[in-house]
């Protein structure tokens, strides 16, 4: 029998999800992602161009790099018109954020190499000497760990306080100390907090473009690399910068958390909600945006999996009484699964571990008779 051909094939329903993927890579792309395209390229095309200027006469030879890379940019730009598969403009995508990448490691070792001052602000400074102290066994939580800025780092931009004085001491969650101070010994002298932070924000991009959707993948370089600001947020040893890979990871495909899976109800906590939850305390960990986001985020959990899982024994509406008016048994909420169940959300069985099972919140755990 002679094979079928792929028209033939999707008519009667046989073609593979591979033949499938296949088919969609080739397919034209749409305009709003060519768009998007051409608009990270053109936001790397001005950030590019003071780090170009001041490269062609300080350092001829970065200067030449970076013109090469103006060349290369403008190839791509021709190429976003030109392509006509999904899958060309997604390597066009990816060349675009190598370069952004490429634009940022010029730009980061062009403002630590210059000799001027190691950070701008504050925040740079404190993290910095409280990885130093870490690092010899102190403690940077005690109340005699204070670092004067004034007299320490002049000219760096400090923190007023409402009692008249200045912030001089580490008031920030610990993770970004702990990082900087295992990166201390293999930064040599460089200032390690601004080190880590740019590692963070090549992580950040990396994570974006993979975890985004094919077509929005473009808003990693412009968001990454094409707007400055993040740059020299990481360059000043900012925290929030170490935060963007954790809160990549924790938001990125939330709503499938906890998700039904394999036609069971109820959902569970599967490997990469497991993932985006240790993310998601790690970024809490790191910067206080996180605090911010974790109740929104938490609360949209809710809401979206609220109409997954309803309350055992709940029924389908309240049951007529006497003289129509409803029955005394109520209709218990719709809940999330880590509410009503939360062995089985959390992937422990019915009485595994303990002998007890968890009926409704009302009834308590009772030891399971043989």
């Amino acid at each position: 029998m002679p094979p079928l051909s792929s028209a033939a094939a999707r008519l009667l329903g046989s073609s593979s999800p591979a033949a499938d993927r296949a088919a969609a890579a080739g397919r034209p792309p749409e305009t709003w992602h060519r768009g998007l395209s051409l608009l990270a390229i053109v936001s790397l095309f001005l950030a590019l161009g003071p780090l170009q200027a001041e490269s062609a006469v300080a350092a001829p030879g970065r200067g030449a790099l970076l013109t090469g890379v103006y060349g290369v940019l403008l190839a791509l730009a021709a190429a976003v018109f030109a392509v006509r598969g999904r899958r060309a403009l997604a390597v066009v995508d990816l060349l675009v954020l190598v370069l952004g990448a490429l634009r940022a490691c010029v730009g980061f070792a062009v403002a630590i190499g210059s000799g001027g001052l190691p950070y701008g602000t504050d925040e740079g400074v404190l993290i910095h000497q409280a990885a130093v102290l870490l690092a010899h066994g102190g403690d940077i939580y005690s109340p005699s760990a204070h670092w004067p800025l004034p007299a320490t780092a002049p000219g760096v931009g400090a923190t007023p306080l409402m009692g008249g004085g200045y912030a001089d001491s580490y008031g920030y969650p610990p993770l970004p100390a702990l990082l900087t101070a295992a990166a201390l010994p293999f930064t040599h002298g460089l200032p390690t907090a601004a080190v880590v932070a740019f590692g963070c924000q090549l992580l950040a991009a990396a994570a974006m473009f993979v975890l985004l959707p094919v077509g929005w993948r473009p808003t990693a370089a412009l968001l990454c690399f094409g707007l400055d600001f993040l740059g020299s947020y990481a360059r000043q040893g900012y925290a929030v910068v170490m935060a963007l890979p954790f809160l990549v990871v924790a938001v990125a495909w939330w709503t499938r958390t906890g998700a039904p899976a394999g036609g069971r109800p109820g959902g569970g906590l599967g490997r990469r909600a497991v993932l985006r939850a240790i993310c998601l305390g790690l970024a809490a960990s790191t910067q206080q945006l996180a605090w911010f986001l974790a109740p929104f985020l938490v609360l949209g959990l809710w809401l979206v999996r609220r109409g997954d899982v309803s309350a055992p024994g709940a029924t389908a509406g309240p049951g007529p009484g006497r003289g129509g008016r409803p029955s005394a048994g109520r209709r218990w909420p719709p809940g999330p699964g880590w509410w009503w169940r939360p062995r089985s959300w959390c992937g422990i069985p019915p009485g595994g571990g303990t002998g007890c099972s968890v009926r409704s919140p009302r009834t308590r755990c009772r030891r399971a008779s043989g």
